[in-house]
């Protein structure tokens, strides 16, 4: 996913959210692999996630909380 529109500040807000989510996941939970990456010159964040469906579907509502606010 590519989010526009990201300041410095945000980006390190869900990089650090979604970091902590993969390394603290559910026990016996499927593994979670995040990628971020941000250019501040475009204020574009890209995020992959790879994990199950359920794990991938938190984790957007998570961004999603980070973003509205």
């Amino acid at each position: 996913m590519e989010i526009d529109g990201v300041d410095t500040g945000t980006a390190g807000r869900l990089a650090g959210l979604l970091m902590s989510a993969a390394t603290h996941g559910r026990p016996g939970g499927a593994p979670l692999r995040i990628e971020t990456a941000y250019d501040p010159e475009r204020a574009r964040m890209k995020v992959i996630v790879l994990g199950s469906p359920g794990d991938t579907a938190r984790l957007l509502e998570y961004m999603e909380g980070v973003l509205a606010s």
